[in-house]
């Protein structure tokens, strides 16, 4: 539902109506009232933002020399990417 309201643009920050019925908006549910809020646009460019993250993950891991700081960075990544505590 949260999703069908934002539409293309969205609704405005901090507008979001469906949230108030959410038993954990503030957890799980925090991308559909992203995009409730920002619309379309705003749910593409949060999986965007992270495809960058890992790309430039990516390339900071090629350009390291030494093996403990390579594993620290992909490790770092990781860790962010996956949403892992």
């Amino acid at each position: 539902m949260a999703i069908y309201r934002g539409g293309i643009a969205g609704v405005g920050a901090g507008k979001s109506h469906v949230s108030n019925f959410m038993s954990a908006a503030y957890n799980d549910f925090i991308y559909s009232i992203i995009v409730e809020e920002y619309g379309l646009i705003g749910g593409i460019c949060i999986p965007l933002l992270y495809l960058i993250f890992l790309t430039r993950g990516g390339i900071i891991v090629q350009k390291c020399t030494r093996t403990y700081p390579a594993f620290l960075a992909t490790g770092a990544v990781a860790i962010i990417i996956t949403g892992d505590d």
